[in-house]
């Protein structure tokens, strides 16, 4: 469903849990942890899953370089 939803294109991978594959997405590149929030937050009203309302992505758990 994710791939059907243009806003959610990009997120795909991160949602299936892949890691990047090129240098860029591994080295410069920040994890979109909001938009993976959102498109979660719609999966949830496509399916009729009660939502928590809680973020599953916290930037604390990111390890810093």
């Amino acid at each position: 469903m994710l791939r059907d939803e243009e806003r959610f294109q990009n997120i795909e991978d991160l949602f299936l849990g892949h890691a990047p594959d090129k240098i860029s997405g591994k080295h410069y590149t920040k994890v979109p942890g909001k938009l993976l929030d959102r498109a979660i937050s719609w999966l949830e009203t496509q399916y009729e899953i009660p939502s928590t309302g809680l973020s599953l992505y916290d930037e604390s758990l990111i390890q810093q370089e």
